[in-house]
């Protein structure tokens, strides 16, 4: 039994696509917040606000990484807020970036 027509079997299909079910999965999902925080650095470096070198380091270091989602589930639950594990996940990068020497 689906609790969501988009994970129906017998509806899914009339209700989304295999791209955006992608999308939705807790993989789509940390890719996407991964992807967002590279290309708010890369923003960011744009107008000046963050070296240049440090975006690029960002970029590189989520490119091709996804956080084991059990593990991102284990840091909701101690955080109590989903919000703050995009936090945790920007604090990690951060420290990608000092210790790339970016």
């Amino acid at each position: 039994m689906s609790a969501h027509l988009v994970d129906s079997e017998i509806y899914g299909h009339l209700w989304s696509t295999p791209e955006i079910r992608g999308m939705l999965t807790d993989q789509g999902r940390l890719r996407s917040w991964l992807d967002i925080l590279a290309a708010l650095a890369e923003a960011q470096a744009d107008v000046g606000l963050v070296p240049v070198a440090a975006a690029k380091t960002i970029r590189g270091a989520v490119t091709g990484w996804l956080p084991d989602p059990a593990e991102v589930g284990e840091l909701l639950d101690m955080l109590l807020d989903p919000h703050r594990a995009l936090g945790s996940i920007s604090r990690f990068i951060d420290d990608v970036v000092r210790a790339a020497g970016a």
